[in-house]
């Protein structure tokens, strides 16, 4: 039996963790069973679309 695909890389986990230590915003990452990565405020309920960020600036990826 052969290994799965991944999901995502850890190139992108790299990237996002960047984005969000660039930011400089409380947040936290939420990685799904199903490879979806998302950003949230930390303490913040987690429903996709519904957190806000207050953040002026660039962010590279």
């Amino acid at each position: 039996m052969g290994m799965k695909a991944s999901r995502f890389t850890q190139a992108d986990v790299a990237r996002v963790i960047r984005a969000v230590k660039q930011s400089g915003a409380n947040m936290e990452i939420v990685i799904s069973g199903d490879g979806e990565i998302r950003i949230v405020q930390k303490g913040a309920a987690a429903a996709p679309g519904k957190a806000r960020v207050d953040f002026d600036g660039d962010i590279n990826l």
